[in-house]
């Protein structure tokens, strides 16, 4: 009997070892699964970190300065197209966009500028049959309304008081008429201009702005959408009522003052 007993405290103390044994085994497999879990969970990229790795890198950019149209006008060369002033020019657009210019003449510390476009469909003179630029409507209007409206004070500043030529040598050489010289800060080109910095025809067509196409309606030439366009000179000397004008193939037209062409504004323009 004793060694029964012994044999069962044997059995008993075996199993009990075993229990501790298996227990200890779980504690350490939990305490390795804990440590890798916080492991797993230390190295994980967090939301932010996430983030902030995808993010394109930002380019450093440096605003360049803004070039004046004076400053732009200086560095430009005779016959390229320069911006200065704004003015209506599209009906389908609110408010006033840049006016294009083509460059004439560089001297001095000047450029003589000449409306890319035409801007404008008016009478030479709506005050009498007088073909004589000295005392047209179109001549205050330009002087007036259409400066004010195009130019702000600053670049008023920059528009230079011209002594204008009104002399038979300006004009169409079968007309024999000498007007007065005027002080103008915009005026119209003469005959003798337009010989000599539009030479050839195809330069002096001209097309309308959208804004006067549609709202004032001029003729226009069904191929080129070109219009005649008014000169300062007189188109005949012994009819007072008839200006002189380059057509829509650029050649020479004569107009009745009172009716409505178009308008290129041209002024000299200080560069300094």
């Amino acid at each position: 009997m004793r060694r029964n007993f012994v044999k069962k405290c044997f059995m008993m103390s075996l199993a009990a070892s075993m229990m501790l044994a298996g227990c200890a085994k779980n504690d350490v497999k939990k305490e390795q699964t804990t440590i890798a879990e916080t492991q797993k969970s230390s190295n994980a990229p967090t939301e932010k970190m996430t983030e902030e790795a995808t993010k394109m890198p930002t380019e450093t950019t440096t605003k360049e300065p803004e070039i004046s149209d004076t400053e732009k006008m200086k560095n430009a060369k005779v016959g390229d197209v320069v911006t200065f002033g704004s003015y209506v020019q599209d009906a389908e657009k609110d408010g006033k966009e840049a006016m294009e210019w083509l460059v004439l003449a560089k001297e001095d510390g000047k450029a003589f500028l000449l409306s890319r476009y035409i801007i404008n469909g008016i009478p030479f003179n709506e005050k009498s049959q007088s073909n004589i630029w000295e005392d047209c409507s179109l001549r205050t209007w330009l002087n007036q309304t259409f400066l004010d409206d195009a130019f702000t004070e600053e670049e008023k500043s920059k528009v230079l008081d011209t002594e204008v030529d009104n002399s038979a040598k300006q004009g169409e050489p079968t007309v024999k008429i000498d007007g007065k010289n005027t002080t103008d800060k915009v005026f119209l080109l003469s005959y003798q201009e337009v010989e000599t910095y539009l030479k050839d025809e195809k330069l002096r067509r001209c097309v309308p702005t959208k804004y006067i196409h549609q709202q004032i309606g001029l003729e226009t030439d069904q191929t080129y959408g070109t219009c005649v366009w008014l000169l300062r000179s007189p188109g005949d000397e012994n009819y007072k009522q008839i200006g002189c004008a380059v057509g829509t193939l650029g050649e020479w037209y004569s107009v009745n003052v009172g009716n409505k062409r178009g308008i290129r504004p041209a002024l000299w323009v200080s560069l300094k």
